[in-house]
């Protein structure tokens, strides 16, 4: 995962353990045999020194680690949100061809069809308009409109319950908000377009529940076992093919336990469970 991110930065902390390492060792054995004392003080400075150079890139490092990570994030959610758009205009461009269908059914006097159709048609646009439409975080109804987007488009049936409560979206940042929910949904859609088409289902609830706030992500998942468990949260750990860093749920595991909060997992009748419990706080600026 390291030299995913930054192969140079890795090698050269690789480099400065090594000769950290090197002179301790030398340190070590001017113990045993009589040297100049200046030397041997020479020696000691280095290893200070090779101490300190250590700590500061294996500090830089994760920190680099960590924006490469948000970046890769943000990169997801515009690739949603551009998805979203993109069916969006779909649908203006099919909106024609639904005028002229309309139009020939009503021209030949097709009444009980065209009541049909145009049922299926209210259907459709409900369906969309209808999720997230009122809730009170402008950025999760966002993020969850786009995710419902792109659900239909890969054939999950997504299914989302929320509480309509203010102070429960108030209780994190915004875009922590966002990563944590996002995550979550890219793990379960990755998860289910293993599955046949009619198993691919996935839950979203978010809830108030006794002064915390309760975000729960359920996908139906065939086999699961403890050694998956010990290692999902783990980065760079993941059971996807093709070119996935395995950052995502490491990074809803960490902006959790930043909020003092707890991330469980469970298996039940076939569904994987992933939920967060978040205490709520005062309102923060997001």
């Amino acid at each position: 995962m390291i030299l995913e991110f930054k192969p140079k930065m890795f090698f050269g902390f690789l480099l400065s353990i090594a000769v950290q390492l090197a002179l301790f060792s030398l340190l070590f054995i001017f113990s045993f045999i009589e040297v100049r004392q200046q030397l041997a003080m020479a020696i000691m400075y280095l290893c200070l020194a090779s101490v300190a150079v250590v700590m500061f890139l294996a500090l830089r490092l994760t920190a680099k680690m960590r924006e490469d990570a948000i970046f890769a994030t943000q990169s997801a959610y515009v690739g949603d949100l551009i998805r979203m758009v993109t069916t969006v205009r779909g649908q203006r461009h099919d909106f024609a061809n639904h005028l002229q269908v309309i139009h020939a059914m009503a021209k030949r006097g097709h009444l009980e069809a065209l009541l049909a159709y145009i049922m299926e048609l209210a259907e459709d646009i409900r369906v969309w308009d209808d999720v997230a439409s009122d809730l009170p975080s402008p950025a999760i109804s966002a993020l969850i409109q786009a995710k419902a987007a792109i659900a239909a488009e890969r054939g999950i049936r997504f299914e989302c319950r929320y509480t309509d409560s203010k102070s429960a979206y108030e209780s994190m940042k915004s875009i922590d908000f966002v990563r944590i929910v996002g995550n979550l949904l890219d793990n379960a859609f990755d998860e289910v377009m293993k599955l046949p088409d009619d198993a691919r289902h996935v839950r979203l609830r978010l809830s108030k529940e006794d002064a915390k706030l309760v975000i729960e992500v359920s996908n139906r998942c065939f086999f699961f076992n403890e050694e998956m468990r010990k290692h999902l949260f783990v980065p760079g750990y993941t059971t996807k093919k093709g070119n996935h860093a395995g950052l995502g749920l490491s990074i809803v595991a960490d902006r959790v336990k930043h909020y003092k909060g707890r991330l469980n997992v469970t298996f039940e009748e076939g569904y994987l469970h992933f939920t967060a419990t978040v205490p709520l706080r005062q309102p923060v600026f997001s």
